[in-house]
């Protein structure tokens, strides 16, 4: 059924004269003026194309290196805060994990994350789930695990929250593993989500692969890197 049409509201008082004055106003503007207008509004779309441009081209993906200052870093979870100070680099010359920085183009760091090896096994995964994990497979390659890398940690800083830097960094992230294939085989990105981060990762194609961890304070999804198209 089609929706009824409202009214158009009628400006009484103040509103109406403003919008009088502003009617005469741009009325009686001289050719000078209506261009000086129109680059105004070129400007300001041109300013939020680069930003939105901004969130993706103004970052650079590096490993730290051992003089690399982690400091100054706040995501507004001291838990991550901390793996960034304190764990990133002894874990990455243990090769238990490395971590990749987003540095801004003035130089702080934007957000990071860090990558580990996983697996994606029949244990942890009950009933239709392990169905569905196991029918992107053909027969005779339908096994009880299958290779990973996982999410360990993802943070983004609290003075780059709202520009979109989270799912620019995933992009990067599934990106970077993609052109690396050659040299590590594996087929999903897993990550223990916090439930608060859920929809996040949702959005960003990741599954939930059980319900054994429904009463628990992450949930452990999956990306499958077959999606991405070649």
């Amino acid at each position: 059924m089609a929706r009824p049409i409202k009214e158009t509201p009628v400006l009484k008082g103040e509103d109406a004269f403003n919008f009088e004055m502003r009617r005469l106003e741009v009325e009686h503007m001289s050719k000078e003026q209506r261009a000086e207008n129109r680059r105004k509004l070129e400007e300001r779309i041109a300013n939020a194309k680069n930003k939105i441009e901004w969130c993706w081209e103004s970052y650079a993906t590096r490993s730290p290196t051992p003089d690399y200052p982690l400091t100054g870093f706040d995501c507004g979870d001291e838990d991550l805060n901390k793996f960034l100070l304190d764990d990133a680099k002894p874990s990455q010359e243990l090769r238990i994990a490395n971590t990749f920085i987003l540095e801004a183009d003035d130089g702080r760091i934007a957000a990071y994350f860090c990558l580990l090896s996983d697996k994606v096994s029949k244990d942890e995964v009950i009933g239709s789930r392990w169905k569905k994990v196991r029918s992107r497979f053909p027969k005779g390659k339908q096994f009880r695990s299958y290779p990973s890398v996982k999410i360990g940690r993802l943070a983004v800083s609290l003075d780059f929250r709202g520009q979109n830097v989270g799912s620019d960094m995933m992009d990067k992230l599934v990106k970077k593993l993609q052109s690396e294939r050659n040299a590590l085989a594996f087929r999903f990105i897993t990550v223990d989500a916090y439930l608060s981060a859920v929809p996040f990762y949702e959005k960003n194609g990741f599954l939930q692969l059980t319900k054994k961890d429904e009463d628990e304070h992450t949930r452990l999804m999956y990306f499958d890197m077959m999606e991405i198209a070649e």
